[in-house]
């Protein structure tokens, strides 16, 4: 096996050199397991075993465009783990060419991409839209929340209760539940770091980590309190036909006799960003139903 780590380019080369660390003491904890390696060759980024004709590789991402494009061209790879796509300069490019040179799941193969997220344009589009799109891509997210990790929690004092006290801290309760004690841990951190660096480096939800990061357009203390006050839909299908795709998610169905309002933006129909329609019911102003996906004009 071929195997490729990808890091960001950085001043110092410092991603490289943690990750070739974390490397390096994964395998020196083999050695004192008794697990002996026969390396061929073996320097601060790269190991071969020529008697399993097997490598691993820490590389860079390219730094300009043209060489994003070019990047593993040529090369085969079994395994390929791709961290912080969201700040790679140049990720489209990149992923272009690397993604073709690992064949398909049935080989054995696998591509793992994880990353803090950096917004849902700019450097981070790409991640973004990868993640949003992993099921229909091949692919299968996954998202941490903050409160899976069991030490985001702080022991109560001796008769000690925590009660919710802000609309994000009811939303928490009242949707996942967290405990006295991940409240406690949670209501300490946002007074330590703020609610954006929380919300970036804690997300609860996919929604809110994507909104909390990169440039913004639109009030993001408001558009949080709009996500935070949405409900699930009530169900949601695949729907479209060859050449457009898409996800119709309904929140209420619809009322005989009522008049609804469809609000469309296309986004060109290039394939870039997704295009959008909403649902609205005309005579009470709820927001009833949401086609989103990739549809030509």
């Amino acid at each position: 096996a071929n195997v490729a780590i990808f890091v960001q380019v950085d001043p110092d080369r410092q991603s490289l050199k943690k990750v070739c660390a974390q490397v390096s003491l994964i395998f020196d904890a083999l050695k004192t397991e008794g697990v002996h390696l026969d390396f061929g060759s073996e320097t601060t980024t790269e190991w071969t075993l020529p008697s399993r004709n097997a490598s691993l590789r820490v590389v860079e991402a390219a730094g300009t465009e043209e060489a994003a494009k070019k990047q593993g061209r040529g090369a085969t790879y079994q395994r390929v783990h791709i961290t912080e796509l969201a700040f790679y300069a140049f990720a489209e490019a990149f992923l272009n060419g690397i993604l073709e040179t690992v064949a398909a799941p049935e080989y054995g193969t696998e591509i793992v991409i994880e990353s803090t997220p950096n917004g849902v344009g700019g450097a981070g589009a790409a991640y973004y839209r990868l993640f949003m799109n992993a099921a229909r891509a091949g692919y299968r997210a996954h998202f941490y929340p903050w409160f899976e990790q069991k030490e985001y929690r702080t022991a109560l004092a001796e008769g000690e209760t925590v009660t919710p006290e802000t609309d994000r801290e009811r939303h928490l309760v009242r949707r996942f539940n967290i405990s006295q004690e991940q409240l406690k841990w949670y209501r300490a951190k946002v007074a330590e770091k703020g609610q954006d660096l929380v919300d970036q480096e804690y997300p609860s939800d996919p929604q809110t980590c994507f909104l909390s990061s990169g440039r913004r357009y639109f009030d993001k203390a408001r558009t949080t309190e709009l996500l935070l006050g949405a409900s699930d839909p009530v169900h949601s299908e695949d729907v479209g036909r060859e050449g457009s795709q898409g996800v119709l998610r309904i929140w209420k169905d619809p009322t005989p006799g009522d008049q609804y309002l469809v609000t469309i933006d296309p986004s060109e129909g290039v394939g870039g960003d997704p295009g959008v329609a909403g649902v609205f019911n005309r005579r009470t102003g709820e927001h009833v139903a949401t086609l989103s996906g990739q549809f030509s004009t």
